[in-house]
């Protein structure tokens, strides 16, 4: 029997790993892909055509043996494989085969099943941010055939729901079950019976707040100072927003990172009352509110 893992990164760098047979007489391992689950693995090798392996831990490059198996000695328990095509699901399998060449039967087959966004220590929210707040939260990933996605938390919630497209699915998630507080959340799909490696985020669905600071009257170029703050995920940025006279509120174009800060701004609108607020957005996409009304004169 083998222990069968795979770690992936989204650019389908593979790495997989096995637990030693323990058999006096073992010589080594056939290790087995394809595009296709299950065997027999013959692979269109055009699919592989560039791609290479490693059982050095990345020391040494090889191209892919194909047609597989590609055969290694007993003392190897780890395979990389790097510049996978990534318009394909690539299932993996492995044998052990001793002196005489007797093989083993198949170990559990691994896939490039997995979870592309979000990735790991990421914020999520349910209203992910200008322009399209309101929107819904979509987890994307790659999967053979339908995918079925869970959400769950902390305190043993959970939703899930099926994606039904091939290779690349999509799913609106709902985080209802949730209650609006912040928390830690778990993604996981599953395909075929193979699961891939959960994705961890933090939930946050509270808007971060700002502040702004400007003189009461000024000529040349004006400094708004302002701090912000947020709770869970931290800042991302923090806006400055104005209103000219006679104009409406909008975006000025000038943003800075981090708590706190000052702009320098330079009217172009002529002589008049000029209105200033920032707005800010933090790590989860959560943004707060455009300005309105009336908020800080120069």
């Amino acid at each position: 029997m083998f222990f069968f893992a795979l770690n992936q990164s989204y650019a389908l760098d593979v790495t997989l790993r096995w637990d030693a047979n323990t058999e006096p007489d073992l010589a080594g391992y056939k290790f087995y892909y394809d595009t296709d689950s299950g065997a027999p693995y013959d692979p269109n090798c055009l699919d592989y055509a560039g791609a290479t392996y490693s059982i050095d831990g990345g020391n040494t490059w090889n191209p892919i043996i194909c047609p597989p198996p590609i055969i290694v000695g007993s003392g190897v328990t780890e395979i990389m494989f790097r510049g996978l095509a990534d318009d394909n699901v690539h299932f993996f399998a492995v044998t052990a085969y001793d002196f005489d060449d007797l093989e083993s039967g198949y170990s559990n087959e691994e896939a490039t099943i997995c979870i592309s966004y979000p990735q790991g220590d990421s914020y999520v929210n349910d209203e992910p941010g200008s322009p399209n707040y309101g929107a819904p939260y979509t987890v994307r990933g790659r999967a053979d055939v339908g995918a079925k996605v869970t959400l769950s938390d902390e305190d043993g919630n959970s939703w899930t729901d099926y994606a039904d497209s091939l290779r690349d699915w999509s799913v609106d998630v709902n985080f209802k079950i949730l209650y609006g507080n912040d928390r830690s959340v778990k993604f996981t799909v599953e395909s075929e019976g193979i699961t891939a490696p959960d994705v961890t985020a933090t939930y946050d669905p509270t808007d971060p707040a700002s502040n702004a600071t400007a003189p009461a009257s000024g000529s040349g170029t004006l400094s708004i100072t302002w701090t912000a703050y947020d709770a869970t995920s931290g800042l991302a940025s923090t806006e400055l927003w104005h209103k000219p006279p006679r104009g409406t509120w909008s975006a000025t174009g000038l943003s800075q990172g981090g708590t706190s800060g000052t702009f320098s701004y330079t009217p172009s609108g002529g002589l008049g009352t000029y209105y200033f607020a920032t707005r800010a957005v933090d790590r989860a996409s959560n943004w707060e509110v455009e300005p309105s009304g009336e908020e800080i004169v120069a």
